[in-house]
């Protein structure tokens, strides 16, 4: 999950999971690991920039709205060397051929399965076909007006929490309606 925090000062603190290509950039923009805190460090004048490779790199930043959605995979998701990522949130993140794979935090596998595979020297961290997940922070900005997100390998619903009460009330509304429908109807007869 990509989090970021205000960091001593004009600084901005960037947690983020690993992906090599995050790491060349931020070493590019003069950013800095701080182990002990596990953040990548910034200052804070550039959090444009930041966002921006965050957004190339894992397709969300920490800073854009966010809802709370279910993934299904409609094909085999791999990732050579890296974690499986989607809207910045990590599918499945495995660290060589033979360690497993383990979701990210804010990701819950419902069914299906992740996996690492591949060889030795080129590993792969794998999501199967049908898996489906709950994601607690996907960007808003990628689902149309329904709430939907498409494309071939992925299919992205989101979640609306609706009281489970006041979803029996507005059935039951519906149907009250309906008998009075039906009953006018029969009374025409």
């Amino acid at each position: 999950m990509l989090r970021a925090k205000n960091y001593k000062g004009d600084q901005i603190g960037i947690f983020s999971p690993y992906h090599e290509d995050f790491v060349d950039a931020a070493h590019k923009m003069g950013g800095r690991f701080h182990r002990s805190e596990g953040c990548w460090v910034f200052p804070g004048r550039h959090r444009e920039q930041v966002a921006n490779i965050l957004q190339s790199v894992y397709g969300a930043d920490p800073w854009e709205p966010k809802c709370r959605v279910r993934l299904k995979a409609k094909e085999e998701l791999r990732a050579n060397k890296g974690p499986v990522v989607e809207g910045g949130m990590v599918l499945a993140n495995a660290r060589s051929r033979d360690s497993g794979a383990r979701v990210g935090e804010g990701v819950h596998l419902l069914s299906g399965e992740i996996r690492s595979g591949g060889s030795a020297a080129h590993w792969l961290s794998l999501v199967t076909e049908d898996s489906e997940f709950e994601i607690d922070e996907f960007p808003v900005r990628l689902l149309d007006e329904a709430g939907e997100y498409h494309t071939e390998a992925l299919e992205v619903r989101a979640v609306h929490d609706v009281d489970a009460m006041d979803e029996l009330r507005a059935e039951r509304a519906r149907l009250v309606a309906r008998i009075a429908e039906i009953d006018a109807l029969l009374e025409a007869d």
